[in-house]
């Protein structure tokens, strides 16, 4: 039988979601991941609310909130 959370996932800190599954157990699920640029003005847009990385904005960067510059 697969073990399904009991209630909806929270958001917790450092901004991971956490479920609580049927047998009682809380698992960290996920993790929010924030993209950081060294020329955000560098962007290039695509439409919409969408953008994406250019030559002009340097490489991505992932981080967790509050490290780096996240």
């Amino acid at each position: 039988m697969p073990l399904v959370p009991s209630r909806p996932s929270i958001l917790t800190r450092p901004a991971s979601s956490e479920a609580s599954f049927t047998n009682g157990q809380t698992r960290t699920i996920g993790q929010v991941a924030l993209a950081n640029f060294t020329n955000q003005q560098g962007l290039q847009s695509v439409g919409g609310n969408r953008w994406q990385e250019s030559y002009a904005s340097g490489p991505v960067s992932f981080n967790a909130p509050g490290v780096g510059n996240a």
